[in-house]
């Protein structure tokens, strides 16, 4: 397959890109980046193209597999860091969290971003009254997760009915019809609506699953002068990317606008991420940069709660941003070697009982605050 030729040459470039993109939240959560937010359209198109990629290089497909792969790699990390998040916060008594249960009960459920839009809770003002504010993104991965299967044998059929090709047509109308729904609800609802609600962000996540598509189907090749300059090319994207992390807030009447630039940007990205001219060994920033995208996931699912938690304990601004960071590297990766160790050792079963256990303790702590209350 065309796709599985180029993931060596392409894997680099792609840890870059998700390394970019983590630090750039990262540093929104921690509020030095007034446009750290924007790098949220970067990851939605880059899991796009992520899961179509990987259904179109695999020639025996199974929704069974594709599931369990998901569970392990997006869903185990997520129940194992709002678990423990909710058990410390029990043990915390200066911690105030008003909406423990409904709002850990839609992270595990996956619809925390349509319970936030109800809750009428704002992702810009970035307060810290919860520890699972960033957790929206999450869920509507989750919600993708659960019907691209769907979605894939549906355009497979598309192009077993009509023409070859024609699923690229289909998703390429649908992508262009959601960027509409996304500019027009802009304009008529207020950005939380907007932002946090899995249907006006869809397109993102649609642009990705185009990119793939048309690389797999079309074997799209690029001149040789851009082949000849991809890494230069590649570079000013990524720059483009940070300044407009830089410049750009959430308070500029064009955010919309600029929002659907990033997901176009993060294509290109992408798109030049899959060439390089030559093969090189890795050099030292490469190996560190593939480590940390290694656990970036990770990463931006502990960051919150660490910042959550440590709002009152140290009252120095520098010395808290730096704590927030040190920890959150170090508590990221050693959760990310825990899970994935386990899951390599085929010890799944002992994920669940581990669960198991976690959930029976959430389940006596929610029957003791009834109980209290």
């Amino acid at each position: 397959m065309r796709l599985i030729k180029e993931e060596k040459k392409r894997i680099r470039r792609l840890d870059w890109i998700r390394v970019i993109s983590c630090i750039m939240v990262f540093l929104y959560h921690l509020n030095i980046l007034k446009g750290g937010y924007l790098a949220v359209c970067t990851f939605f198109v880059l899991s796009g193209y992520l899961a179509c990629s990987s259904a179109l290089n695999d020639s025996k497909f199974s929704i069974k597999k594709y599931y369990k792969k998901r569970i392990i790699k997006l869903y185990i990390p997520l129940v194992f860091v709002v678990a423990i998040t909710v058990i410390i916060s029990k043990m915390m008594k200066n911690i105030i969290w008003m909406n423990l249960k409904q709002e850990t009960i839609s992270a595990f459920l996956g619809y925390n971003n349509f319970w936030q839009l109800k809750a009428n809770l704002d992702y810009f003002t970035r307060h810290t009254n919860s520890p699972f504010m960033h957790l929206w993104y999450i869920s509507i991965l989750i919600q993708f997760d659960l019907v691209f299967p769907l979605f894939y044998f549906f355009f497979k059929k598309v192009d077993e009915k009509c023409k070859k090709n024609a699923s690229v047509f289909v998703v390429f109308l649908i992508a262009i019809v959601l960027t509409i729904l996304f500019l027009w609800t802009s304009v008529r609802k207020n950005i939380m609506f907007v932002y946090y609600n899995t249907f006006t962000r869809l397109f993102s996540i649609l642009y990705g699953v185009l990119l793939a598509l048309i690389l797999y189907k079309y074997d799209v090749k690029i001149s040789r002068v851009l082949m000849k300059n991809n890494k230069i090319i590649f570079r000013i994207y990524a720059l483009i990317l940070i300044i407009m992390g830089i410049c750009v807030s959430n308070k500029a009447n064009n955010y919309a606008i600029y929002m659907v630039i990033v997901s176009l940007i993060s294509v290109r990205l992408i798109r030049y991420a899959n060439f390089e001219k030559t093969k090189r060994r890795s050099n030292f920033i490469d190996r560190v940069i593939s480590s940390i995208a290694k656990f970036s996931y990770e990463i931006y699912l502990i960051q919150y709660p660490i910042i959550f938690f440590m709002q009152n304990i140290i009252n120095n601004e520098i010395l808290k941003v730096l704590v927030i960071v040190i920890l959150t590297f170090i508590i990221s990766y050693l959760v990310h070697m825990v899970i994935n160790k386990k899951c390599e050792n085929k010890t799944f079963n002992a994920i669940k009982k581990c669960f198991i256990r976690i959930n029976n303790n959430c389940k006596l702590f929610y029957s003791g605050s009834r109980k209290r209350l």
